[in-house]
């Protein structure tokens, strides 16, 4: 089903969508600009002078804090889809919760439910009511939490096992749903800082020409957060589990200590962004 709308989407955009790039519009008769009727400045985009290098951007501190910080949350955000996986999955004697892989699944719903939730419910209020920048720092600010959480599922579940059924009992089943949903919740309220870099790089972009040059510099930080993020939390999570550092969650501090890096460096855009707006 997925690969069918993948499909679906990728023919609707080669049929239907025109081509904007001029020197790629394929030619017929006299260069008529194409316009899709949401700015009447599409001429004028056209003969801008052509946008900047990516050093020139990277020059400017406020697009290098979203690119860091962009490169930080995907990061962050990677690592725990997967190393929440390895946690419930591993046995409960080295540290995890021994869900069975229906338990996973229903888990990972829960996260999608209550982050389209979130989006649709909450985000426009928020949008309005925090300012932007703030409510960035805020949300890279959540992640260490979920990470550090983690561990005290195995607390509680190791306290309500039963040794001799090997199940939990319904009060010990029922206080790890509701933790594991409002780590979940915490972990998709992080997820915001998604969309919230995007309004932030088209709020920062030096000039309408340079805004794609601008995205696409982010999001490259972020997709190369993507790229290596699983190998490392898995191997790292491997690691602090075979060989007991930190009864095995040494994973925890390493990622805590990431994701306040990323907190720092989303905290830069608002005092980068005040020292430009002051001068």
């Amino acid at each position: 089903m997925s690969a069918m709308l993948g499909f679906f989407g990728v023919a609707l955009a080669y049929y239907y969508l025109d081509e904007t790039l001029p020197r790629k519009r394929p030619f017929k008769g006299a260069p008529v600009p194409v316009s899709y009727g949401a700015t009447d400045t599409q001429d004028a985009e056209l003969s801008a002078p052509p946008p900047p290098s990516i050093a020139s951007l990277l020059s400017n501190p406020v697009i290098r804090a979203l690119s860091t910080s962009g490169f930080a949350l995907c990061f962050v955000a990677t690592a725990f889809d997967v190393v929440f996986v390895l946690f419930c999955y591993s046995p409960i004697e080295t540290g995890g919760l021994a869900f069975s892989a229906s338990q996973i699944g229903y888990s990972l719903a829960s996260a999608g439910a209550i982050s389209a939730g979130i989006q649709l419910l909450f985000m426009p209020t928020l949008l309005r009511t925090f300012e932007i920048t703030r409510f960035y720092t805020f949300c890279m600010g959540l992640w260490p939490f979920p990470f550090a959480a983690l561990p005290f599922l195995n607390l509680l579940a190791r306290k309500g096992l039963d040794n001799g059924t090997g199940f939990f009992d319904i009060r010990t089943r029922g206080a790890i749903w509701v933790a594991i949903a409002f780590i979940l919740g915490l972990s998709r309220i992080g997820c915001l800082a998604y969309s919230i870099s995007m309004i932030l790089v088209k709020k920062h972009a030096p000039t309408p020409a340079s805004l794609g040059s601008t995205n696409g510099l982010v999001q490259f930080s972020m997709c190369l957060a993507r790229a290596f993020a699983p190998a490392f939390v898995s191997s790292i999570f491997a690691y602090s589990i075979d060989k007991e550092l930190l009864s095995g969650h040494v994973w925890v501090l390493v990622m805590v200590t990431i994701s306040c890096m990323g907190t720092y460096e989303a905290r830069a855009v608002g005092r980068n962004s005040a020292t430009i707006v002051g001068r």
